[in-house]
């Protein structure tokens, strides 16, 4: 790989040590895990993966599984995210944020790696508003939360400008903001080609836009949490001081070791700015730069948390011990906090998902209702399948044998070492209607690949599989 010699000289006078990060975008990258605790909790033993020692719930993977015909995989029990990324943990539990009951927005959400983690640091009472502008790009953050499992969020699709026509709204923003991406540089050959000194100028200025545009709906006191996966200072440092000169925003220093740099600027008030930077060949991860700040500005909350008696909410059977609320005819898991929020967010910004689908408008059990883990699992007669296929029921296959299930809805399983919910079905006679949505089948043609189960199931030893 030869990197653009403007990107070599840019890093050698402005990054420490730039020669091993410069060595180390030479090296293949490191694949990692992100385990979902709500579905696995004691089930795995975890010790033969090597930790990552920013993220209590993040390993690394000696070898890359084949991930998409891992059932594992498919229903949430982990996530492949990248190393780096997994530190926005430690922000939310250094932040306090994991504590009480809070309000959030991931402004650029997709594919979901960021929101699904934050989702499973906060406290179910609250909730998280993952929005991604790029319409293309919003299905795949729907399917990843969806098959995450935990149901405390809305997905938006819509500009930076219009959340902040909400004054007050949030109690802590992330934003993983639009970049040149040189985390990306040994991954994609796309990344690049397309990088230069231009387009770095072009994205910090982006940046600079959409920050401003969102901080209004920020509430007071609130946090603002600023990430790229880019190296350079122009959209990194320069920018994060820019921030705490042009808005009130004052900078906050976190805890950190195991080889990630802090970063301290001072801005024309003589006020310390600090960022953070996880750098390949000083930490094992691809890159990030991130920063913390907190709104200084004196404004009213905008978010009453009373329960609107205009949105029709209710149980069904044994199901689900959670409430759902009837949203565009269809019942969805929801709390008192995302109510109240849909009300603000309904008329300002367009509402994509308002979380999971749980129940359709004549009560029938719809795909999401499988991931929960508050499901109750024995609320349907069971559709028990072998590794093969439960493959066959995720490409749609309708034909299993099991003259013992009666008619009607059932639950299908992978009935491996651990059971893991793949989905719903609907017996009728010797047919199994299959009710996976067809956007979420598998389309490799799997007579083509090899299925050892050493490509496979990174959470499990090979002893117990």
């Amino acid at each position: 790989m030869i990197l653009p010699s403007d990107f070599v000289n840019h890093l050698k006078q402005h990054i420490n040590q730039a020669d091993k990060v410069l060595d180390a975008l030479t090296q293949p990258s490191n694949t990692s895990i992100r385990h979902n605790v709500s579905k696995t909790k004691n089930a795995f033993d975890l010790k033969h993966l090597e930790q990552i020692a920013w993220a209590e719930n993040g390993y690394y993977l000696s070898q890359r599984p084949l991930f998409t015909v891992d059932p594992f995989f498919q229903s949430g029990y982990y996530y492949v995210q990248e190393a780096g990324s997994m530190f926005i943990g430690e922000i939310i539990k250094q932040l306090g944020l994991n504590k009480s009951t809070v309000c959030g927005l991931d402004l650029c959400a997709a594919p979901g790696g960021k929101s699904t983690h934050v989702l499973s640091m906060l406290q179910p009472e609250s909730v998280l508003v993952s929005n991604e502008i790029i319409k293309t790009r919003t299905p795949v953050l729907i399917d990843n939360l969806i098959k995450w499992g935990l149901p405390n969020y809305i997905v938006t699709q819509s500009d930076a400008r219009k959340f902040g026509l909400l004054p007050a709204l949030f109690d802590f923003i992330l934003c993983d903001a639009p970049c040149s991406g040189e985390g990306m540089l040994r991954k994609s050959n796309d990344a690049l080609h397309h990088w230069s000194l231009n387009n770095v100028n072009l994205c910090a200025q982006r940046q600079q836009r959409i920050v401003h545009d969102v901080w209004p709906s920020l509430k007071s006191g609130g946090y603002f949490i600023y990430a790229t996966c880019t190296f350079n200072v122009i959209e990194n440092e320069e920018n994060i001081t820019s921030f705490t000169e042009t808005l009130p925003a004052n900078s906050i220093k976190l805890q950190t070791q195991n080889g990630i740099v802090e970063s301290i600027t001072k801005n024309k008030n003589g006020h310390l700015v600090y960022g953070y930077r996880l750098m390949p060949g000083l930490v094992n991860a691809e890159g990030l730069f991130i920063a913390v700040f907190q709104k200084s500005e004196a404004v009213p909350n905008n978010l009453s948390r009373i329960k609107s008696p205009a949105i029709k909410t209710g149980h069904y059977k044994n199901w689900l011990a959670q409430p759902v609320a009837n949203f565009q005819n269809t019942w969805v898991v929801t709390n008192d906090l995302k109510i109240a929020l849909v009300e603000k967010l309904i008329n300002a910004v367009y509402i994509k998902s308002y979380g999971p689908e749980v129940l359709s408008q004549n009560l029938q059990p719809l795909p999401a209702l499988a991931y929960l883990p508050d499901f109750n699992t024995d609320a349907l007669p069971h559709l028990g399948l072998d590794y093969l296929n439960s493959l066959r029921y995720l490409q749609g296959h309708t034909r299993f044998d099991n003259d013992n299930i009666p008619d009607g809805f059932v639950l299908v399983k992978y009935k491996g070492q651990t059971d893991v919910p793949l989905g719903f079905a609907k017996k009728t006679n010797n047919r199994f209607n299959n009710l996976l949505p067809k956007s979420s089948y598998i389309k490799m043609q799997l007579d083509k690949l090899d299925l050892s189960e050493q490509l496979l199931f990174p959470f499990i030893p090979l002893a117990v599989r």
